[in-house]
């Protein structure tokens, strides 16, 4: 836990919401005015709050100063200090829920999976995440190999993604490569992403 808080204080220095992945997250989303969303891992909550204009939504997030700056941001958001794996919800409760870069910070997939597939309506789950095999590749390695390996070994394989994902009882994968444009403003230093969406 101690790990979270320290990235807390200097998150929103290089973290910030990207329109063009926003509206994108949205579309998988397909958000609506009168639906319910739960954003996991939602950090200070750049990306809750930039889909916040349509829907009503929700944040958890295990950090306390990572709600607690969310919080600084806006109210109209239910922020909320919680574990993936013990989300403090009835089932099928939203409809749809969002994950941006934090899977590699769950502590075991499928668990946390399945917990989010049990507050899940007829909605989708959807992924914005990395793969190490996409990392290998990152020009950034050409500078920083040592940063990169180390990154590369905290994310789980696109295949463990989709098996946790099955056995958690999401049965419909649809994935959609997503390459990042010279002007994003979200500063999480990784040039090209993956955006997995379930359906």
């Amino acid at each position: 836990m101690a790990i979270y808080e320290q990235i807390g204080k200097s998150y929103d220095l290089t973290r910030r919401a990207d329109p063009e992945i926003a509206a994108r997250l949205a579309v998988h989303l397909q958000v609506k005015s009168d639906s319910s969303y739960l954003d996991v891992g939602c950090g200070t909550g750049n990306y809750t709050l930039a889909l916040a204009k349509t829907g009503v939504w929700y944040g958890v997030d295990q950090s306390k100063k990572m709600i607690d700056a969310a919080t600084k941001k806006s109210n109209i958001i239910a922020w909320q200090v919680a574990e993936v794996e013990a989300l403090p919800y009835a089932d099928n409760t939203f409809s749809g829920v969002l994950c941006t870069l934090a899977i590699h910070h769950f502590v075991a997939l499928t668990p946390a999976f399945r917990e989010i597939n049990r507050v899940l309506a007829a909605g989708r789950f959807v992924l914005f995440t990395s793969t190490p095999e996409q990392m290998s590749k990152y020009w950034l390695i050409e500078y920083f190999p040592e940063a990169i390996h180390k990154s590369a070994e905290q994310m789980p394989s696109l295949e463990k993604v989709i098996y946790a994902l099955n056995e958690a009882g999401f049965n419909s994968v649809n994935i959609e490569h997503y390459s990042i444009s010279k002007n994003l403003q979200d500063l999480f230093y990784i040039v090209v992403n993956i955006i997995l969406k379930y359906i």
